[in-house]
């Protein structure tokens, strides 16, 4: 199963299910919140909607990501970025959960004239250069837009959400889904 040919010397094409029991061992991968499946029998993996990610596209993110030329944008669970990012980029992220920004890496074009010609732009304030939004707070519906000029590009960026831990009377709260059993 998962194989086809004279001698099962092919490997077909995966299929996404709804079952969290199909691993891809033969041709069956699950894929949750509509991922698609890719790849052959044994190598499969999911691409998933905007909104989700992880292996499985279990995960639903934090931040969505629009645009109309998203270039090398992308949302990833609690992080933003545009690593490498090309001319005419623009995008914009929307916070899903309240916290505090990140700045893991933060590179973008500042004129000779100190001025900016690669923006991001949180809460009505324009960041570039080296100086990025770190320790800024933003909510639930906040929109953060990128946007990059025609010439020159740098790094980028690449930020995360921190949101506030909360406090559970449950043991078996791990944290994974932000509450911890507090002592």
């Amino acid at each position: 199963k998962g194989y086809s040919g004279g001698n099962c010397e092919i490997a077909d094409e995966c299929k996404a299910t709804l079952n969290t029991a199909d691993d891809g061992t033969d041709g069956n991968y699950f894929c949750a919140n509509g991922g698609v499946a890719s790849g052959n029998t044994g190598s499969c993996s999911c691409s998933c909607p905007s909104g989700f990610s992880g292996t499985h596209c279990t995960t639903a993110d934090k931040i969505t990501l629009t645009g109309s030329s998203l270039g090398n944008c992308d949302v990833d669970g609690y992080c933003f970025s545009s690593l490498d990012y090309q001319n005419l980029e623009s995008c914009s992220f929307t916070i899903r959960e309240a916290g505090t920004l990140e700045v893991l890496l933060f590179n973008t074009v500042r004129t000779f004239f100190g001025g900016c010609e690669d923006t991001l732009t949180v809460g009505g304030r324009i960041y570039c250069s080296t100086s990025g939004p770190n320790d800024v707070a933003v909510n639930a519906g906040d929109t953060i837009e990128w946007s990059s000029d025609f010439s020159d590009t740098r790094l980028g960026f690449n930020i995360c959400l921190r949101t506030p831990c909360v406090s559970s009377a449950s043991l078996t709260a791990d944290g994974t889904d932000g509450n911890f059993y507090c002592i």
